[in-house]
């Protein structure tokens, strides 16, 4: 049962904030890094897209458009139907094209940014987060490359959360007392 507000002691509330934020802090951290390997994942994927894309539009280019006479026409383009529609499909694989190579760059720009917060860790604190939550090893695993025992693994970690929510709270001000241009 919880006490009444006016029976919380100041030490109490503070350990209640920090305890909310540490439990929503890492939450977050953890959506992030879900979303890490998952755009890792997406850009393996969107990468084979691309590749595809580009064979097909080379397949194209060289199959159909030795067989084609380029006439020029009058208001530009060519006179030939089948020219044109041979431009046109390409001009189709190279929209899908750039619309792949746009999605890469964002989902490159997410990873980096998750590659800046980890890189404003401590060096321990950031293997044993990438170990954990990007390379998915147990306690046990990392416990031995680092030499400690799993608590004090579990532990750096947390403090880790508790350092990481604090530059992503810090970063979250930043942006809201930024003045707008």
């Amino acid at each position: 049962m919880y006490a009444p507000a006016s029976r919380i002691s100041r030490s109490g509330e503070k350990a209640l904030i920090r305890n909310n934020t540490g439990t929503l802090g890492e939450q977050r951290i953890n959506s992030i890094f879900r979303r890490y390997i998952a755009a890792q994942e997406e850009i393996n994927a969107l990468l084979l897209q691309l590749r595809a894309v580009k064979r097909q539009e080379e397949e194209v280019d060289t199959s159909i458009t030795g067989q084609i006479e380029y006439q020029p026409h009058a208001k530009g383009g060519h006179a030939d139907p089948t020219a044109r529609a041979v431009e046109q499909v390409i001009d189709v694989y190279q929209k899908k094209a750039a619309e792949i190579q746009r999605r890469i760059r964002e989902l490159i720009e997410e990873r980096v940014k998750t590659d800046d917060l980890l890189a404003r860790l401590m060096p321990r604190e950031e293997e044993v987060i990438r170990e954990r939550y990007i390379k998915k090893q147990s306690w046990t695993a990392i416990a031995d490359m680092q030499f400690l025992s799993e608590r004090q693994c579990q532990r750096i970690a947390h403090a880790a959360f508790n350092r990481m929510a604090q530059i992503l709270a810090g970063a979250e001000t930043e942006q809201r007392e930024a003045p707008e241009i």
